[in-house]
């Protein structure tokens, strides 16, 4: 396995630094290797009387081209010549099935850009070579189809096909091999009700989350990024808005608005990747935060809107509260709100906690999640207690295993939910780590734990993150949530 993982590095273009802190992340290989041969082989067990060829092509269509096509368009900005070759460009061998020189593309752009341009040009020549038994007709309609989706994509990514199928190949949803399975079962002729049991969805990332609602505030993301008291009196008006309403109907308009400055405030307040380039001190973090709870916690009290539109606005509220990557409002998470030097309290966070356990429409897991962020916050505060930072690392894991259970009996469960295992995996890592000091003779063994985890996010759910980014964003929210003075 090593060995194969150094030979594909050669060829595979690097992604390190280009793009990194944008969501979502490229598609890993191995995540669209795994979706390929897990489509193939459980559509040809439902329709053992098709081709195997003819199976596999259509999921190449379904999940390698989509795949490919994202990665490369990481290369949009920072090696813009080779992105506008290989997507526009209609004179490509490789529409043909043809190979390319190695020197074809390098040739025509300047500087480090050669670089990636011959990494790209190996990786489409290989994909010929493993490919080469269904025919370079076939291979010339998969690049082209390639170029199709990126030049959609670029006239209006919220529409385009690239942006669908990445909604369910980025999302780390458990239902998307079913998902893509009804799909090429369709394609290939066949009834999608085939199946024998159909996928059960509840993924707010499956469709991108909140992110697909600040799409349509693209102006007012753009000012808010430049001028954050504009943000500030549009939050501040949408809110009294809001409060005006009970007792009428909201339009989706503003339902729409509400999601939509919700993403934009959240992601000025988070930590690491997907978040704003601005530095944390000029970013307002506490009046952000405010305001993002303000806005949710209306809208999931409302009577103006639907149960549907409530349970999203708890849900997220809950996330935005309990995840250690989001700087959440000082007041909201101290014993004494009016001091900031008091200890740190889950009381608010709790009681949103059971708001939610109430709720029919949100899981679960959604539940759980953040009775075991809870739970990692307190062995934090307690970080200078042994006995009680263990326990509480415990109790966080306990929760943490109850969904990998659930996760693991979607009928029983009644939902399944990508979005928790996306977010659970790398703080389970986190809080395996922690452990590792209170037991020192078996650090071997916790390692091998953690390894485990990341095989499984990757192999089963087609999670995929990098340990020591989640483990400093993980601290440095918790450190931040907490205080370092206030550790017990």
């Amino acid at each position: 396995m090593a060995y194969s993982e150094v030979c594909l590095r050669l060829v595979l273009p690097d992604l390190v630094g280009l793009d990194e802190h944008r969501w979502p992340g490229h598609v890993s290989y191995r995540a669209g290797l795994n979706h390929f041969v897990a489509v193939c082989l459980r559509v040809h067990s439902i329709l053992p009387e098709v081709d195997f060829d003819v199976i596999t092509k259509a999921a190449a269509r379904r999940i390698l081209v989509p795949a490919l096509a994202h990665n490369l368009k990481f290369f949009a900005k920072q090696h813009a010549e080779v992105y506008r070759i290989f997507v526009y460009s209609d004179d490509l061998p490789l529409r043909h099935g043809k190979p390319l020189r190695k020197e074809a593309v390098a040739e025509a752009v300047p500087g480090e850009s050669r670089y990636v341009a011959r990494k790209w040009t190996r990786l489409f020549n290989a994909c010929l070579a493993l490919g080469d038994e269904w025919g370079g007709k076939f291979l010339g309609e998969l690049f082209v189809d390639l170029q199709t989706l990126l030049r959609d994509y670029e006239a209006d990514p919220r529409s385009s096909q690239l942006w669908r199928d990445l909604s369910i190949l980025a999302a780390g949803d458990m239902a998307v091999d079913e998902m893509l399975v009804s799909w090429v079962i369709e394609d290939v002729g066949g009834d999608p009700k085939a199946q024998a049991t159909g996928p059960i969805i509840n993924c707010a990332r499956s469709r991108f989350g909140l992110l697909r609602y600040a799409y349509l505030m693209a102006n007012e993301g753009e000012e808010f990024r430049r001028d954050f008291s504009a943000g500030d009196r549009a939050v501040t008006e949408l809110l009294e808005r809001l409060r005006k309403s009970n007792g009428g109907e909201l339009s989706d308009q503003l339902v729409n608005q509400v999601f939509g400055w919700a993403y934009l405030l959240s992601r000025n307040n988070l930590l690491g990747r997907k978040s704003v380039e601005a530095p944390l001190a000029e970013r307002n973090l506490d009046r952000a935060g405010e305001l993002l709870f303000e806005l949710l916690n209306e809208l999931r009290l409302s009577s103006a809107v639907s149960e549907m539109h409530r349970a999203l606005a708890l849900r997220y509220l809950i996330g935005f509260m309990t995840n250690p990557r989001f700087i959440k409002p000082w007041v909201k998470i101290r014993e004494n709100p009016r001091s900031r030097a008091s200890v740190y309290s889950s009381g608010t966070v709790e009681d949103l906690i059971t708001d939610a356990a109430k709720m029919k429409l949100i899981p679960q897991s959604i539940v759980r999640l953040a009775k075991a962020r809870v739970a990692l916050h307190h062995a934090y505060m307690h970080r200078g207690d042994d006995d009680r930072h263990a326990q509480e690392l415990q109790s966080s894991l306990d929760h943490y295993a109850a969904i990998l259970k659930e996760l693991d009996e979607p009928l029983a469960a009644g939902i399944m939910d990508g979005e928790v295992i996306a977010w659970a995996l790398p703080e389970m890592y986190f809080a395996v780590n922690s452990l590792k000091r209170h037991d020192l003779d078996s650090a071997e063994d916790w390692t091998n734990v953690q390894n485990s985890l990341q095989v499984l996010g990757e192999m089963q759910y087609g999670v995929f993150f990098s340990p020591k980014e989640e483990l400093e964003r993980l601290e440095e929210g918790l450190r931040m949530a907490i205080g370092p003075s206030l550790a017990k």
